[in-house]
């Protein structure tokens, strides 16, 4: 045994709190024991503006000063309490007074009172990976116990059943506090269980430097979670999936974990595994390869789409402002504004602790139907329980009613509605968005917007599986180059070029002229939304890269 002097005394209140002032009453005090005696040290806190004090020292005797020095005529233990009576001149008649009362066992000489102090359990398994752990200690006033099952998990139960996620080996300890002692049992279980039915998960993964100072690319082998949670040892996580990239901002040794998890089957339990990689990343700025751009299409009639040309994309955040009070976090934004004007367009580029800046005016010369600003939106979330739904509707005017089909006969007029589909399968949702705002030359103006998208649930075709834009291009003349479209149209689908000399173009099969020879990058982004109703948005296709053309 051994006294923890690190832990505070354990109090034993008994103070009558009249009213709430009297919570911040705290009688508390420590003490140290020289060879002539004990000088004690009053720690008490929240008084008032008059307090008194009564030291009662196990012995017989009692002081009344703050900070009593108290000389024992025997060695023994000593049951030592500070009784704190204030008083609060709060307007109150007559003033209130509060009391709070701590008390704590001193030993002067003779025996160690933590002697009495042995923590003791014994374990049983009770049922598959279930194990009660019987704590045979011997338990003092206010005993309090920490124990740590060995598994990454710890509990505060006087005797309690823990289960674990599989069978192994686990060292379990517990800790017995009591009045500023402290004793501890430690042992090794063996816990047999049953076959896990996450047995085959498996956090083995790959890491290598991708040639950009302070960036990686990381990978997961095999196993078959669902799940991953990605520790890169500097303070960040990511769980967007089995790979990714990303950029340490300083040089140094960082520890890579891979956790991955799954579902136990028919429960509502997890079970994990876990491991890491050490990453040592040499010096470098990873900053200097950060830059925000994009590059602005007017659609017309208020509506412009910014395409993010930034780099590092992959492992970017992005922020943008509108200029009319609005934002996103899209990593490519389609903005509606509601009236003419110019317009200030910022898009501001996270990576890491790295950031840039980069801004554009936009002018909106047309006027802006009420109508023409409303733009109905959704985006979802499908849980082992049913599908959460999030309204993203936008431009919306004075009062909006929302009315949702759902692809299997059912509908929901709630604004932000969680459904549970009966089956697998497609199903078409749609959000419809009615919304009223005033008319400058009296009464109001009702608007109307439809969005419709494909939700899969556990399965099923994607709508946006049939799109794929594609290109070859084929010199005409000295710089006239002509891109013969070659992707799989859908109903209304609009195509943006962007020929790598700073304009752009949206005809199906374009002829441009270069102003002179050189090396561009062309790119073609093919939209189609495949979906009926009055839709402003569209959904960018999955675009096959293409290699530059050369004039």
């Amino acid at each position: 045994m051994r006294l923890f002097s690190a832990l505070p005394a354990l109090l034993l209140v008994s103070s009558l709190h009249a009213q709430p002032i009297c919570e911040d009453l705290n009688a508390g005090f420590t003490h140290s024991i020289t060879p002539n005696g004990v000088q004690f040290s009053n720690g008490t806190t929240g008084t008032g503006e008059q307090t008194t004090w009564l030291w009662v020292f196990g012995d017989g005797t009692v002081s009344y000063e703050p900070q009593p020095f108290h000389t024992y005529a025997t060695a023994g233990t000593y049951e030592v309490c500070l009784f704190a009576s204030t008083l609060y001149f709060n307007g109150s008649i007559p003033p209130l007074t509060c009391t709070d009362t701590t008390c704590t066992v001193l030993t002067i000489g003779g025996a160690d009172p933590c002697d009495d102090l042995e923590a003791c359990f014994v374990a049983s398994q009770t049922s598959a990976n279930t194990v009660f752990f019987n704590n045979c200690t011997q338990p003092g006033t206010n005993t309090q116990y920490v124990w740590t099952f060995g598994d990454g998990s710890d509990g505060s139960s006087p005797s309690p059943t823990h289960t674990y996620l599989q069978p192994g080996s686990y060292t379990v300890c517990l800790k017995a506090y009591w009045n500023g002692c402290l004793d501890e049992f430690c042992t090794t279980i063996v816990v047999e269980g049953s076959v896990d039915p996450c047995d085959d998960l498996n956090a083995d993964f790959w890491y290598g430097n991708n040639g950009i100072p302070g960036n990686i690319f990381y990978s997961a082998t095999t196993g078959i979670g669902q799940h991953w949670i990605w520790s890169f040892g500097d303070g960040t996580y990511s769980d967007d999936g089995p790979q990714g990239t990303h950029t340490y901002t300083a040089a140094g040794t960082y520890t890579l974990c891979l956790t991955v998890w799954d579902w136990i089957p028919g429960t509502q339990d997890t079970c994990s595994v876990t491991s890491c990689q050490t990453v040592v990343i040499e010096g470098g700025d990873p900053c200097d390869d950060l830059e925000a751009c994009f590059v602005t299409n007017d659609f017309g009639n208020g509506t412009f789409f910014f395409d993010n040309c930034s780099s590092n994309q992959g492992n970017g955040q992005f922020y943008w402002t509108f200029g009319d009070g609005t934002v996103s976090t899209v990593v490519n934004a389609e903005h509606h504004y509601a009236q003419a004007g110019t317009y200030e367009v910022c898009l501001y580029a996270y990576f890491g602790s790295c950031a840039d800046t980069t801004c554009t005016t936009v002018v909106v010369t047309e006027d802006i139907a009420p109508c023409d600003g409303l733009e109905a939106g959704f985006t979802w979330f499908t849980t082992p329980n049913g599908t959460q739904f999030s309204n993203g509707t936008t431009g919306t005017g004075q009062t909006t009613t929302w009315h949702w089909t759902f692809g299997d006969g059912t509908t929901s007029n709630d604004a932000q509605p969680f459904h549970t589909f009966p089956e697998p399968g497609g199903y078409e949702v749609c959000l419809h968005a009615i919304s009223i705002y005033p008319n400058t030359a009296g009464g109001v103006i009702t608007c109307v917007d439809t969005i419709c998208a494909l939700v899969v649930v556990d399965g099923g075709p994607d709508s946006c599986d049939d799109l794929e834009a594609c290109f070859v291009a084929s010199q005409t003349g000295q710089t006239t180059v002509f891109f013969n479209n070659c992707t799989s149209p859908g109903n209304n689908t609009q195509y943006l070029w962007q020929f790598g000399d700073g304009s752009t173009g949206s005809d199906v099969a374009p002829t441009h002229i270069y102003d002179q020879p050189g090396n561009y990058t062309v790119c073609l982004a093919a939209y189609w939304n495949g979906l009926r109703g009055r839709v402003l948005r569209h959904r960018r296709g999955a675009g096959q890269q293409q290699p530059p053309a050369t004039t």
